[in-house]
């Protein structure tokens, strides 16, 4: 436990010093409004963010005890990260999976940089979470179908870590596609399978019909970001592609070669894989979902890399290759989030950075010619780091000179 902890936190270390990112001040904000108790009426009306109820809370719980120091919410999403890298690990109990195969692939997914939006971004806090609830969700489900009789504890939590999958991701329904797929694997009699699932079934259908319902006034669903008539296949089909490179191809050969005792892990995770992308496919603004949106299909992904790998250490003749291949894929993965992503997220920062240095002595409204985000970001920024309001007057056309803000950058 204590490698894998380090494992999850070393890759993200020179993330801690980095500054909020645009939509991180419209996450505090929104928790600031409807984190508290009395603000959860509120929250519950609105059909984007109730499904992103647990990560406001969160966020809000953070910002009271601490400010808005943005080192506070990185540590915060690090630990979460530990956190579901032993969750996953922890399904080395199941007999079906063993400690050896989950601690392997529990090690990729910790240090793997395909998911690294969701850890190093604050705003993606809700894929953290869905995954985290999803998880303990499918171990509590194990149980249940382990158990020929009984197990009503199991059950309840179940359902519980189910409700609060949903409440932070609508990505949350993948779990209801995993427990068939664990009813079916476990060979669960169909009776029980389908009397056990039909109360997980109906709170989907109630969650997706509430979200449909309010089609007109949901953000998502009216801003280009999400549509029922994206090419759902093909951005599928090039997200798991992209998924997969560069680790997932050769540990899909190596398995592919040693399929009389391993054909069942890559059934297995291109199943998962495809169950916890499904949501995320239909996008319309990205031909393939976004780093963010793999942290749950990157499970998948960790387990046939970490199957591969033992195919290979269990070979005298290829330990020193398998032993090689560890050592290259952390210094791989790390070093791709040191020296690669970071400088991208330093960007990404910098014109909210460079907008409150400007106006942090500035009095009075300021005129904004350009700026790589909407002048509401800037706004908001102000508010949430300087605690009071700064007006800004957007004028596109205004000379460029003293008096008038102009960001060019395309971070």
């Amino acid at each position: 436990m204590a490698a894998l902890a380090i494992l999850a936190t070393v890759p993200y270390l020179p993330f801690i010093g980095l500054p909020h990112i645009s939509d991180d001040y419209l996450q505090i904000e929104l928790a600031r409004q409807w984190g508290p108790f009395e603000g959860w009426a509120s929250l519950a009306a609105d059909p984007l963010y109730r499904c992103r109820a647990t990560s406001l809370v969160l966020t809000y719980w953070t910002d009271l005890a601490f400010g808005p120091s943005s080192s506070v919410f990185q540590i915060e999403s690090i630990v979460l990260h530990v956190l579901a890298t032993l969750a996953l690990a922890a399904l080395g109990w199941w007999h079906r999976i063993g400690w050896p195969l989950a601690f392997v692939s529990a090690a990729f997914f910790a240090i793997h940089e395909g998911h690294q939006e969701a850890v190093v971004w604050y705003s993606a806090l809700p894929e953290l979470l869905v995954f985290l609830f999803g998880v303990t969700a499918v171990h509590c489900w194990i149980r249940w179908c382990e158990q020929p009789a009984g197990g009503g504890l199991c059950y309840a939590g179940a359902l519980l870590l189910f409700v609060f999958a949903l409440l932070s991701k609508e990505s949350g329904v993948a779990v209801v596609g995993l427990m068939a797929g664990i009813c079916w694997w476990t060979r669960v009699p169909a009776r029980r399978a389908v009397m056990g699932m039909a109360p997980f079934v109906l709170l989907s259908l109630v969650y997706a019909a509430l979200i449909f319902a309010a089609q007109n006034h949901h953000l998502h669903l009216n801003d280009g970001t999400f549509s029922s008539s994206a090419p759902a296949g093909t951005v599928m089909i090039r997200s798991i592609g992209r998924l997969l490179w560069i680790w997932g191809v050769p540990a899909v050969a190596m398995l592919w070669w040693r399929r009389g005792r391993k054909g069942w892990l890559l059934l297995a995770a291109g199943f998962w894989m495809v169950v916890t992308i499904l949501p995320y496919s239909f996008l319309t603004y990205m031909p393939r979902v976004p780093s963010r949106h793999v942290y749950w299909a990157s499970a998948g992904l960790a387990f046939l890399v970490g199957g591969a790998w033992l195919s290979a250490w269990s070979r005298p003749r290829l330990k020193w290759a398998a032993a090689l291949a560890a050592a290259v894929m952390v210094i791989h993965n790390v070093g791709w989030l040191w020296w690669k992503k970071y400088p991208q997220y330093v960007r990404r920062a910098e014109p909210t950075e460079a907008f409150i240095r400007y106006v942090r002595d500035v009095q009075g409204p300021v005129r904004m010619k350009c700026f790589p985000y909407g002048p509401e970001v800037a706004e908001r920024a102000a508010r949430v780091r300087l605690g009071r309001t700064v007006e800004t007057r957007w004028e596109p056309q205004a000379p460029e000179g003293e008096g008038v803000y102009c960001d060019p950058s395309r971070p």
